[in-house]
């Protein structure tokens, strides 16, 4: 009878802890399981979301395509919000019709246009309103948009950035607008030239017809390398007053003029000296030939010097070295 009894106790003891590693087990799989559901869940809202965002911005482009005349007046004022029934109707509509203005996160699409210089526009599409992505999801809706998707991260939210740091895009672009966007939004973006679209990336070799692919809207960081095999490098000119040598600078490399026309340079201790004879190039001076006012010359905005030390440049219309007037004093950031 006692062995009988202790038998039935040490079933009840195993059934147990069979009970409990059961219910370790389930709920060990619950807590690996509910993370995974909402994360499944948000991948198939970003997938929908993306999908949406794409047609928009396939019926836009190929709207502007069209309608460029008549996109670009009405950008010349300032942001111009295209609506997105106008692409759904019309003959031939260019969004289907059926397609309702809702996104998967609640938002709706909206289409900025600004126009960047003549016969150039950017378009965004923008999810606006809806609940605000966080830095993953918003990559995702990016990602799955290719090269023309993009998102405002909270790491850079002045900035809407393309995929994979692609392309970028002040949101002060896109002013005098309610559907700024903001942190969390999804956009997608299409650069126009004329009624070609242009890929935001920077392009290695020219496309005909086409400046946008060349063109940078950031700055380049070398990172403490150099740049080699370079014809010329060109750079704007901003008014300042002549220098005096020995008199402080501000950078070296800066160059300038003094009072009789004569270049200057920053040198190394940031003070003015005059330049020797030669053609600028980065912060160093390269030896070259003497110039003549008149003569020819190939690069626009290139500089040099005169026989008798007096600054000239190439004008970019005649193709021939010019003096620069009295009044034109100039300092070139390279």
């Amino acid at each position: 009878m006692k062995n009988a009894m202790n038998r039935m106790n040490r079933q009840r003891g195993f059934t147990l802890i069979e009970l409990l590693i059961v219910l370790a087990v389930i709920g060990t799989a619950i807590g690996v399981a509910v993370p995974m559901t909402g994360r499944i869940y948000h991948w198939g809202q970003n997938k929908i979301l993306s999908w949406q965002m794409a047609q928009v911005l396939r019926g836009a482009q190929n709207y502007v395509t069209v309608n460029e005349a008549t996109v670009e007046a009405n950008a010349m004022a300032g942001t111009y919000v295209l609506p997105v029934s106008t692409l759904q109707t019309g003959s031939p509509a260019y969004l289907w019709p059926s397609l309702v203005n809702s996104a998967a996160n609640g938002g709706q699409f909206v289409i900025l246009v600004r126009r960047i210089a003549p016969g150039e526009l950017e378009t965004i599409v923008e999810d606006f309103g809806g609940v605000a992505l966080n830095d993953q999801d918003c990559g995702d809706v990016s990602a799955n948009l290719g090269g023309d998707g993009g998102c405002v991260y909270t790491y850079s939210p002045t900035t809407i950035s393309g995929t994979d740091g692609g392309w970028s895009t002040a949101i002060a672009n896109f002013p005098g607008t309610a559907f700024t966007p903001t942190v969390g939004t999804p956009v997608a973006a299409t650069y126009f030239e004329g009624t070609q679209i242009v890929s935001p990336y920077l392009h290695r070799y020219p496309i005909g017809g086409q400046s946008e692919p060349q063109r940078m809207h950031a700055p380049i960081d070398m990172f403490n390398n150099g740049v080699s095999n370079a014809m010329s490098l060109g750079a704007h000119a901003t008014a300042m007053a002549t220098v005096a040598a020995g008199a402080a600078c501000p950078t070296a490399g800066v160059l300038a003029q003094n009072a009789s026309l004569g270049l200057m340079v920053c040198d190394t201790t940031l003070v003015w000296v005059s330049a020797p004879a030669g053609i600028v190039a980065g912060d160093t001076l390269l030896p070259a030939a003497l110039q003549t006012v008149g003569t020819a010359c190939l690069i626009s905005g290139q500089l040099g010097q005169s026989a008798t030390g007096a600054t000239l440049y190439c004008n970019g219309t005649s193709k021939t070295w010019q003096a620069p007037s009295a009044t034109a004093n100039f300092v070139i950031w390279y």
